[in-house]
């Protein structure tokens, strides 16, 4: 069994159009994000491990809008923020380390019911006790979190949102949270194309399927220099059945949630460390959504040979009601579990993980227990014993239906080197220069 104890410590209270349930509505504990990853990743990660899962989060607190307001615009917003960072580590020959970790930025619009999830970071060290690693479960574990309907629909409660939006930037990268572990030679790191892929398969775990019209789901990807979607299936190697496509593009379309004509700044939100901010900032005010993909094709992730892919996932609430309870009450905020900080900690704790060093299996167990340390350190200068949340996982016959799976695989053809981006001098444009600021960073 898990250990599902966590402690709860200076969380913030905000409004929320909400209310919660307590112990005596449901008869039972509310489920947190941390409890829900540890019993997914119980039920799905294939073969015996354990793991320490660990969750930082900043609290929820007032932010700027995604989308910068019209200079005639008046509005207060209402959007609140936070950060996460989710680490799995896993027990090997009775020591601990760090395997995977991902940091995760959410923008709660209580104005307009939506919740917007930027996917900032993901990595990991290279260790594991065998050839699985939960990263895959775990990614898959947070986003059913605020996408099942189970959850959103439950007439006990009024909606959580009624829009979840999830924004993923897919771009192939040695390490982004664990130093040094690029020069782990038992890392693997994706390039371009499987990365993009991977991302792809994960999304359609969670949202492709029979019932994917009945959950309200809708997705795009779109790999800007790339004109269609046969040729970006190409590209990443994802060609399938008529069948199977016809299912997937019930819920995938190719392209962005952008109509060509918009404005790039009216529509496009900016992501704090999200390289479409960078380009945003670097062109006029007037560039439209056509042509800010024009500039994006052209950017530094996709010098060479080197490209990037893009997500939206679009999920809306099936709940019908068009009101919601007017007061707010202060125990609304639904529960993360692990430890709750301000950004300024938060940041500091960034940077404390961001020093460690993940090159070797000795430093890697060195820093891991550094940072284990650290963390049950946060809260008030002591040792917190339930900030963190064990997973025992016995799953045996997950595993010997993967490998089976894996005898009977069919080799697939490269066709990713007949595929090509359109060079600069071939894409057909309208984009005036003066369109294009000069600026070192654009």
């Amino acid at each position: 069994m898990s250990s599902l104890v966590t402690r709860r410590s200076n969380a913030m209270r905000a409004p929320w159009p909400y209310k919660i349930q307590t112990d005596e509505d449901t008869g039972k504990r509310q489920t947190r994000l941390i409890d829900h990853l540890a019993t997914s990743l119980k039920k799905t990660v294939p073969g015996s491990h354990t793991y320490t899962l660990y969750i930082l989060s900043t609290k929820l607190t007032s932010a700027a809008p995604l989308i910068s307001p019209k200079p005639s615009a008046n509005v207060e917003s209402t959007l609140l923020s936070r950060k996460l960072l989710i680490f799995v580590a896993e027990r090997i020959s009775e020591k601990e380390t760090l395997v995977v970790g991902a940091e995760i930025h959410e923008y709660h619009d209580l104005a307009n019911e939506t919740l917007t999830i930027y996917v900032s970071k993901v990595d990991t060290t290279g260790y594991r006790s065998d050839s699985i690693t939960p990263t895959r479960n775990l990614l898959s574990a947070y986003m059913s979190f605020y996408s099942e309907s189970e959850e959103r629909s439950n007439k006990n409660l009024s909606p959580r949102r009624r829009v979840v939006r999830f924004h993923v930037f897919a771009r192939s990268q040695p390490q982004y949270l664990f130093h040094l572990s690029s020069k782990n030679p038992t890392k693997r790191v994706l390039e371009c194309s499987k990365l993009v892929r991977w991302w792809k398969s994960i999304l359609q775990q969670n949202f492709v399927s029979a019932d994917a019209q009945a959950k309200n789901a809708r997705g795009w990807f779109f790999i800007p220099g790339v004109t269609n979607e046969r040729s970006a299936r190409m590209l990443i190697n994802d060609m399938v059945s008529d069948e199977t496509e016809k299912l997937e593009n019930q819920f995938w379309k190719y392209g962005y949630p952008y109509f060509d004509t918009q404005k790039a700044i009216d529509v496009i939100p900016r992501f704090e460390d999200d390289a479409k901010s960078r380009w945003l900032r670097s062109a006029e005010d007037s560039l439209t959504v056509k042509e800010f993909w024009y500039l994006v094709s052209h950017g530094g992730e996709f010098a060479g040979s080197q490209f990037a892919g893009f997500f939206w996932v679009e999920v809306k609430s099936n709940d019908s009601r068009q009101t919601l309870e007017q007061g707010h009450s202060e125990d609304s905020i639904e529960e993360i579990g692990g430890l709750v900080i301000d950004a300024l900690t938060y940041d500091s704790a960034l940077r404390v993980l961001l020093d460690q060093n993940f090159e070797s299996e000795d430093a890697a167990i060195k820093s891991t227990l550094f940072w284990k340390r650290y963390f049950t350190n946060l809260h008030d200068g002591t040792v917190s014993t339930g900030s963190t949340l064990s997973v025992l996982v016995d799953n045996p016959m997950i595993k010997r239906e993967i490998q089976r799976q894996q005898t009977n695989i069919i080799p697939i053809n490269n066709l990713q080197m007949s595929i090509k981006r359109k060079a600069p001098s071939d894409v057909k444009t309208s984009i005036p220069p003066p369109l294009i600021k000069k600026s070192k960073d654009g």
